[in-house]
């Protein structure tokens, strides 16, 4: 299925290979191999690439670094999206004393 429809449309072919090569040097932590997805990217026919690498080269230390190094703020986001929650809900409702038992 997948050989016909990229025959009939070559940018999904294009931006399928992209898409792939970004996701395998961000989960095998490959940062040799971003410099040069970022410059086929940029000179990628289709806009969607030119606008996510030209956003990722605003920002390029912090993902060179998100890339290279080995932490992570994966084990507190839970705890994180509990905490904005809870301060969604008392928004305008409560004092500090309430809020902070609340929050602990």
């Amino acid at each position: 299925m997948q050989p016909l429809l990229w025959c009939e449309a070559p940018c999904l072919f294009a931006s399928n290979f992209g898409v792939a090569a970004f996701t395998a040097l961000v989960r095998q932590r490959q940062p040799e191999r971003l410099d040069p997805w970022l410059t086929r990217a940029t000179a990628s026919t289709l806009e969607a690439f030119q606008r996510f690498a030209s956003g990722l080269q605003e920002d390029y230390e912090a993902i060179k670094a998100g890339v290279t190094l080995p932490w992570s703020t994966s084990p507190v986001e839970g705890h994180i999206n509990r905490l904005k929650m809870l301060k969604r809900q008392m928004f305008g409702r409560a004092r500090l004393d309430l809020l902070s038992r609340r929050f602990l």
